[in-house]
């Protein structure tokens, strides 16, 4: 199988994966609308289930999968485009745009490891909301 076709499985399963992190997130947000309203009518809330803050940190833990992924693909790429550069194949494009989309994915990368890293550790306070 060629290089380019597997890139291509990989690259639709780090969007599967940053859907399933979206969707967790907007669970989270409806969950947390939900405590917003109960808690503004005097309603207690349930503390045995999962907290939003909870959903939030689990979320974000898989956005960073699910990006990690769509970097090391963008990484593969640019090594791709520099071997056929070198190869003098295809010399008339630039390696720019696929310098910048690495780089771009790998900022990606530590921010989400960076709010991952606070999701956590409010969820592990006991907040019960927690808004990225």
């Amino acid at each position: 199988m060629p290089l380019e076709y597997r890139l291509l499985q990989f690259e639709k399963v780090s969007s599967l994966i940053a859907i399933i992190g979206a969707v967790l997130l907007y669970i989270s947000a409806s969950k947390a609308q939900v405590i917003e309203i109960e808690q503004a009518q005097g309603i207690q809330t349930n503390s045995t289930e999962i907290s939003p803050s909870q959903i939030t940190a689990i979320a974000e833990r898989i956005l960073l999968i699910g990006r990690t992924l769509s970097a090391i693909i963008a990484k593969t790429r640019l090594k791709e485009r520099e071997q056929q550069v070198i190869l003098g194949k295809n010399t008339a494009a630039s390696l720019e745009p696929n310098i910048l989309i690495n780089n771009g994915h790998w900022i990606v990368v530590l921010g989400t490891i960076i709010i991952a890293i606070g999701t956590q550790k409010r969820a592990n306070q006991g907040a019960q909301i927690t808004i990225v």
